[in-house]
Parts: C-alpha cells; structure tokens; sequence
C-alpha cells in the first residue's frame, strides 16, 4: 500500500503508514494474513473487539468495496477502525455514506531528530528515579495488558492476544515498556520501527502520576533509545488535546490530524 522508501512518501502521509505498517507487522508475527476486499486491506489481530483492527482503503476504493467490507464486520461482529487521509474526501464520504462513522481525529505529531533541543537536564532527577521496564516475556504482557485496559479504559485480554506472538518471536521493531516509580507501575509507552520511521505509540500515564513529569520522561526515553537508529523522522498519534500539548512543548510539530472510521 506503501512505498518502503520513505523519500517516495509525503510527510503528511506517514502517520497512515506507521498505522498501516505498524498493524501489519503484528499481524505478520501472528502468521494473520490480510483479508483483501476489493480494494480496503483489512487486518485482524486476533480479538473481534480489538482495538488493533483496521482497515486501509486504497485511492481507487469503490462503494461496492466498502459494502462488502461492512457487511464482513457485521457478520463477524468485530470492531474495526479505518483511518482515512484528510484530503481522501471521496471515500470519506462513502464510508458516511454506508453508515460509518468518525469516532476521532488524532492529532499528527512530528519531530525532525536532528533538531530536537528539549531541555533534557531539566528532567534528569526524574529519569533517575523511573525504570523503563522491557515487556519481553507473557508475564510481563500480561501486566502490560492490565494497565493498558485500566489507563484506556478498554476490556482485559485485548492487548494480549494481539501482541502475543510478536513478544515470542522477540521482534525488535517493536519495543514495549512498562514505567516503574518506586515500584510501582505508573505508566506504559511503545516504539515501532520500520523502513527508516520510527513511531511512538501507547503513551500513558495513570490519572494519580500524572502532572510529575513521567509523561514526559517516558518520551525523552524513547528519544534516547531511538538515536541508534537514526531515523530522520520521529512521529506519534496525539488522542487528545492533553498529549498535543505535551508532544508541541517537546518540539513536535503538529500536521493536522487523521480521522478515524468505525462502524457500530
């Protein structure tokens, strides 16, 4: 769906391909194939209410395309999200057309690395006292799951499935972490990485932690994790105006936002 170089993509569009390359390579390690319906890809992970569905609708995507992919997920009875291109204004309205609906638009945040200039120093006492725990074992995805249900308010064993395999085959791309504070667990964060893009992803804090800097040590982590890399671009999916706040003081650029379709 797209170009694997990066100079082949226009900046604007790579929020929809970390989604969409992020969503494959999970469903790749589950050995999942994509189901094609005419021109939509749509990707399972695993849980019929997952909140890792999505469907991908191609330029060319037809009326009758989507119908058959809303009748799919009714027959099945699966949650389902399907990011679209703002300027994609033909198959947004289609997708109203055939009784979807727009359930958010996450703002589109991007850092150029090699500017970055955040005030590091000033957070150091704080990274001192947090560890960045590697969920690299089911026990750990397992906690990992309990936090992710009770920070995003989202059923139990829903992450689980869905990263799963990728946790077992131990896929570097995808980096998973659980924040620790004195020992206990205040918050949890992702890095996927792919093609020279690198995406942060899954940022969350418990309500009783937050408003003590962790938010934003769990990005300067990141940051500092990902230099080796050296991807050009790092970007993240801001789900509110609280998380575009946090990611435009660090020195993330916002680029408009990406709605999200469902269909219920």
């Amino acid at each position: 769906m797209f170009d694997v170089n990066l100079n082949n993509v226009p900046l604007s569009n790579y929020h929809l391909k970390g989604i969409y390359d992020y969503m494959t390579r999970m469903s790749l390690n589950s050995d999942i194939e994509k189901i094609h319906m005419g021109n939509i890809e749509y990707v399972y992970n695993n849980h019929p209410k997952g909140i890792f569905n999505y469907g991908f609708c191609k330029k060319n995507t037809s009326s009758d395309d989507i119908l058959q992919f809303k009748e799919y997920i009714i027959a099945n009875k699966i949650d389902i999200s399907v990011p679209v291109d703002r300027r994609d204004k033909e198959i947004s309205s289609l997708l109203l057309k055939h009784g979807f609906k727009k359930i958010s638009t996450p703002y589109k945040a991007v850092l150029e690395l090699k500017k970055f200039n955040f005030p590091v120093n000033q957070y150091k006492e704080i990274l001192d006292k947090l560890s960045f725990v590697h969920v690299n074992n089911d026990d750990l995805l397992k906690q990992f799951d309990i936090v992710s249900a009770e920070i995003f308010y989202h059923d139990l064993d829903i992450i689980y499935p869905s990263l799963e395999a990728t946790i077992k085959k131990n896929d570097e791309n995808i980096q998973i972490f659980l924040t620790k504070y004195e020992g206990q667990t205040v918050g949890m964060s992702i890095i996927f990485k792919q093609d020279g893009m690198v995406v942060f992803w899954g940022d969350g804090v418990y309500p009783k932690y937050r408003k003590h800097g962790f938010a934003t040590a769990q990005i300067l982590n990141r940051i500092n994790l990902v230099k080796e890399y050296n991807p050009k671009y790092i970007i993240a999916h801001c789900m509110g105006d609280i998380s575009k706040s946090l990611y435009s003081k660090m020195g993330f650029t916002m680029l408009g936002d990406l709605p999200l379709y469902t269909y219920e």
